[in-house]
C-alpha cells in the first residue's frame, strides 16, 4: 500500500494547476459563456471571471462524483437534492445513487473556501492525504483497495483527461474541509437521550396496507365525440409540433485506432507493460483535451474559423449525417446525452460549443443547420388526442369513485377489526405493503413504494390517508401498526449512532460558518442560470 500511496506525493500546486487548465463542461451550471467581460461573481470585492468560475465548477463536479465530504459541505443544496433523489430511488426499490450535480452557490462556496482555509492556516499534510486516500478507497475489510482506486481513475478521471496522481488534490480538499468542520463542531458528546431517540427513529418499523384503483378499469366506459377531438386539437395545436432537429459540425480530438495486437502478443505483456501503455494513452488523451480546450477558446474569441482552426489543431472534421432531435443520440456524438445537450445550446449568435469530454475523445461542436418545429395536422395526432380525452375522462371517473370509497372506508373501519376487513365489506382488496424502516428497505420493484411510504410517514397507526393520485392510479393508504422497538441491541450501536450525531453537528456548524463567510464576502443567495 505504501508504494501505491507514494505515487500521490507530487506537490499539490502542480495538481491544481493541471486541473485548472481544462474548463468544466460536463455537469454544472452555465455562466458567462458568451465571452462577456462581466464577472461571474464578486467575492470579497474581487471579480471572478466566467472562465475561472467554470474551472471551479468542473473541479467541484468531480468532487461530487467522488462522493467525499468536500462536495457535501461546500455544496449542500446539490448534496440535498442528490439525497432526495437517492431516497426516492430507495422508496421505489431501486438502489441507485444518482450523480450529484453542482450549483452556482456551491461554486462560489468552493472559491470562497480556498481563501478562508488559507487565512485560517488550514493545510493537508502528505500523511493526512494518504490516510484520506486509504479511507476513500477501502474494501469491505476496511483496508486500502487499489482495485477500487483504479476503477475510479479509469471511469472518472481518465475520461476527463486527468491521471491517477491528480486525485491527491481532491483528497487534500476533503481533509481541509473536515478539519474546519471538526474545529467548528460542538465538543459536547451526544446525550444518552439523543442516542436512544436516534436508535428508535432508525429502527421504527411501519406496517401498512393500501387500496388501489386503476384508471384502465374505467376507460372502457368512456366515449369521445368528433366535436370533442376538434375542440381539443384547437386548444393543443400550438403544442402539437414536430421536434426541433439539428445538424452540427464536429471537431473530434481523438486518438487514432490502435493497431490490432495478436492475442499471443497481448498475453505476453506484463502488468507493468500494460500499466505503462495505459499511462501513455491517458497522457495522449489529456494532451488532446488541452488542444480541444485551446481551440474552443479561440473560437469563442473569434480568433479562428472552425474548419481551418480544427485542421491546424489536429482535429478530425466530421458532421452528423442526419438531423437529430434532443431525444436522439447520434453515433457521431458517441450517443452522449451531454453532447446532444451541448448541441441544442448552440445558437446563431453563439454557434460554437466549449470542449466536451467523452469516453473516446474530446469534441468541439459548431451549429450547421436547424430544422424548425412544424404544427402537426389533425390526421397525424387524432389517435393521440382521442387517447388523451379518454384518459382524462377515465381519471375523473376513477377519482370520483375513489373519493366516495374513501368516505365509506373510514366509516367501515370504525366497526371492523382491520383495514383489510373494512375493505372487504366494500368488495375491495387491501394490498399488504412490506414492513419498512430507515434501516429495513422494501424489496426492489415493490409496487407504489414511493406513494405508500411517503403517505405512511404522515399517518399514525389506524389512520387512513386522503386519496393519493399516481400515474394512472389512485391509492388510499392505511398504517396498520408500528411495533415498539426492541432496545436490546442499543448498547452495541451506541458508538456508531454517536458518531452519526457528531457528524450531523459538524455539518450544521460548517453550514452556519459558511453562511457567515458568504455574507462577509458580499455573496447573496443565487439561482442557477
Amino acid at each position: 500500500m505504501v508504494n501505491i500511496l507514494r505515487r500521490f506525493s507530487q506537490p499539490l500546486m502542480v495538481v491544481f494547476t493541471v486541473l485548472i487548465i481544462v474548463s468544466f463542461t460536463a455537469w454544472g451550471p452555465s455562466y458567462n459563456r458568451s465571452g462577456s467581460s462581466a464577472p461571474a461573481a464578486v467575492i470579497n470585492g474581487r471579480p471572478v471571471t466566467g472562465e475561472t468560475f467554470r474551472q471551479e465548477a468542473r473541479l467541484l463536479a468531480i468532487h461530487a462524483r467522488l462522493g467525499g465530504p468536500y462536495s457535501k459541505l461546500i455544496d449542500p443544496a446539490a448534496a440535498a437534492e442528490a439525497q432526495r433523489e437517492f431516497q426516492q430511488n430507495l422508496r421505489e426499490g431501486r438502489y441507485v445513487r444518482p450523480d450529484q450535480k453542482v450549483t452556482s452557490e456551491g461554486v462560489e462556496n468552493s472559491l470562497l473556501f480556498e481563501s478562508e482555509a488559507a487565512a485560517l492556516g488550514i493545510t493537508a499534510s502528505q500523511q493526512e492525504i494518504q490516510e484520506r486516500l486509504a479511507q476513500a478507497f477501502s474494501g469491505q475489510d476496511g483496508k486500502f483497495d487499489a482495485h477500487e482506486l483504479d476503477k475510479v481513475v479509469k471511469q472518472l478521471l481518465n475520461p476527463e483527461g486527468l491521471s491517477e496522481s491528480q486525485i491527491a488534490g481532491f483528497m487534500a480538499s476533503d481533509v481541509r474541509a473536515m478539519k474546519i468542520a471538526n474545529l467548528l463542531a460542538a465538543t459536547i458528546p451526544p446525550t444518552p437521550a439523543e442516542i436512544k431517540g436516534e436508535f428508535i427513529r432508525q429502527r421504527l418499523i411501519t406496517e401498512a396496507s393500501y387500496v388501489v384503483l386503476k384508471a384502465g378499469d374505467f376507460r372502457a366506459a368512456q366515449k369521445v365525440t368528433e366535436d370533442e377531438i376538434m375542440k381539443h386539437y384547437e386548444v393543443r395545436k400550438e403544442l402539437l409540433k414536430s421536434p426541433e432537429k439539428r445538424k452540427v459540425r464536429i471537431a473530434a480530438f481523438v486518438l487514432p485506432p490502435a493497431p490490432q495486437a495478436k492475442p499471443e502478443d497481448e498475453a505476453k505483456k506484463t502488468k507493468e507493460q500494460k500499466k505503462t501503455e495505459d499511462e501513455e494513452k491517458n497522457l495522449k488523451q489529456q494532451k488532446l483535451a488541452y488542444e480541444a480546450y485551446d481551440f474552443s477558446i479561440a473560437l469563442q474569441k473569434g480568433a479562428v474559423k472552425f474548419e481551418q482552426g480544427a485542421k491546424e489543431a489536429g482535429a478530425t472534421l466530421a458532421e452528423t449525417a442526419e438531423f437529430f432531435s434532443a431525444e436522439d443520440m447520434p453515433k457521431e456524438l458517441e450517443g452522449s446525452p451531454l453532447a446532444v445537450a451541448a448541441a441544442f445550446d448552440l445558437t446563431k449568435e453563439k454557434p460554437y460549443s466549449t470542449h466536451i469530454v467523452l469516453s473516446k475523445g474530446t469534441y468541439v461542436l459548431a451549429l450547421k443547420e436547424v430544422q424548425q418545429p412544424e404544427t402537426l395536422p389533425l390526421d397525424k395526432v387524432r389517435k393521440q388526442l382521442e387517447d388523451e380525452l379518454l384518459d382524462s375522462k377515465a381519471d375523473a371517473a376513477m377519482m370520483e369513485k375513489a373519493n366516495d370509497l374513501r368516505t365509506k372506508l373510514a366509516d367501515a373501519r370504525k366497526n371492523a377489526k382491520s383495514f383489510s376487513e373494512a375493505a372487504e365489506t366494500l368488495k375491495l382488496k387491501a394490498e399488504p405493503f412490506p414492513a419498512f424502516s430507515q434501516m429495513q428497505r422494501v424489496p426492489p420493484g415493490t409496487p407504489h413504494a414511493g406513494i405508500v411510504m411517503s403517505a405512511a410517514a404522515k399517518l399514525a397507526p389506524g389512520e387512513i390517508s386522503a386519496v393519493i393520485p399516481g400515474v394512472g392510479t389512485v391509492l388510499i393508504v392505511h398504517v396498520d401498526q408500528r411495533p415498539s422497538v426492541d432496545e436490546k441491541d442499543m448498547t452495541a450501536a451506541t458508538e456508531q449512532i454517536a458518531q452519526q450525531i457528531t457528524e450531523q453537528r459538524q455539518m450544521m456548524a460548517f453550514y452556519a460558518w459558511l453562511a457567515d463567510r458568504r455574507e462577509a464576502a458580499g455573496l447573496r443567495p443565487r439561482k442557477d442560470l
